[in-house]
């Protein structure tokens, strides 16, 4: 199990100061003791987001002047994956800049997604999900109240009673955040976990009075003609129709 984010600080003096000796070599050319500097910060520090692109840029570019094409490759879809409007670092090659302009259209954004699973009423559990990858070794944390749950790609837990808010978050093993979120539980409209059925009232149903009204009228239109035609059943002699002669 990897550290929580509370155990990580990102910006500490420790984590500054490792990607400032990373810099000062780069730009004095000391390319083996800059990517030493910045393989140190990226493993073991727990970095900021900004920090942590730069430290990627730069072993990016290191890697490239080093002829090491793939590996500066892998570390630029790693910086543009946490920042797609990444630049080359200043003292790089033009062939850093080139690398990365050709890389970002295809590059996928790491993002978290947390959602509340309903599928079992009786069991709904919060499922953590990350979108977007990265070669940099990184893991998945779902944190809901005391329980801990941790993952790749996938995390999840069981909703507890009392539970009202998730927190996730993807960070490398020396602790630097790389993506986070956070779910409401209250927030999250779902199924009802027991439904009561609820018989209507006639007697204030609109569409019952309806139907008790025409029923008691039809009754009443029968009832007059069946009186008609007792009347005329028994008046004396054949009925009269005009305009016809009865012989």
């Amino acid at each position: 199990m990897g550290c929580w984010v509370v155990c990580a600080l990102p910006g500490t003096a420790a984590a500054q100061g490792a990607v400032e000796r990373g810099r000062a070599s780069f730009l004095e050319a000391d390319f083996e003791g800059s990517q030493a500097a910045f393989e140190a910060a990226v493993q073991e520090e727990a970095l900021g987001v900004a920090d942590l692109t730069s430290a990627l840029l730069h072993l990016s570019a290191i890697a490239s002047l080093l002829g090491d094409d793939e590996l500066a490759r892998r570390h630029a879809q790693d910086a543009l994956a946490m920042d797609a409007d990444a630049r080359a670092p200043e003292g790089a090659p033009a062939s850093s800049q080139e690398l990365l302009d050709s890389l970002r259209d295809a590059a996928t954004p790491i993002a978290l997604t947390l959602v509340v699973d309903r599928t079992r009423l009786d069991a709904p559990r919060v499922v953590a999900r990350r979108d977007g990858g990265l070669h940099l070794a990184t893991e998945l944390v779902l944190v809901c109240a005391e329980a801990e749950s941790v993952g790749e790609d996938e995390a999840s837990l069981p909703l507890a009673p009392g539970v009202d808010r998730c927190e996730a978050v993807v960070q490398t093993e020396g602790g630097s955040v790389v993506a986070e979120e956070a779910l409401s539980i209250a927030s999250v409209a779902g199924p009802t976990e027991e439904t009561e059925t609820v018989l209507d009232d006639p007697g204030t149903d609109d569409s019952n009075l309806g139907l008790v009204l025409g029923v008691v009228g039809g009754v009443v239109a029968a009832l007059a003609v069946g009186i008609a035609l007792a009347f005329v059943l028994r008046s004396p002699g054949p009925p009269q129709l005009t305009g016809v002669t009865l012989e």
